[in-house]
């Protein structure tokens, strides 16, 4: 699931999220990607990262996300995002506002720099 314009990687985010394929959201990441946890450490490279994703999955709910800005310059871009899971159990719905550095790759846009919990939703 390449994403074509950096405008659109929240989207795609989400769609990954709500589809439960690991796949399809590491696919959304360059191979020496990192993500801020949300202790603030950081998971850095292909596997942290898709050990992240694991668990983001075991949340569940239903994610929205809306983007806010998108700034490119060359082939580096800076983006981020509002966004909420939903869960039908009666948990508390978890929000926040995302900053993303994203890079251009032969195949499209990729997370370099994820930090999903940048801001209070």
């Amino acid at each position: 699931m390449a994403v074509q314009q950096p405008a659109d990687v929240n989207r795609a985010f989400a769609e990954a999220f709500n589809s439960r394929d690991p796949d399809a959201f590491l696919a959304l990441y360059a191979t020496d990607g990192m993500v801020v946890n949300p202790d603030g450490s950081v998971a850095a490279g292909r596997r942290a990262v898709g050990m992240h994703i694991d668990e983001l999955l075991e949340l569940g709910g239903t994610m929205t996300s809306a983007n806010e800005y998108a700034f490119t310059n060359g082939d580096v871009a800076l983006v981020g995002a509002r966004f909420v899971i939903e869960f039908d159990d009666g948990r508390a719905a978890l929000a926040g506002r995302s900053a993303e550095v994203l890079v251009r790759q032969d195949e499209g846009w990729v997370y370099w720099i994820d930090h999903p919990f940048a801001l209070p939703g």
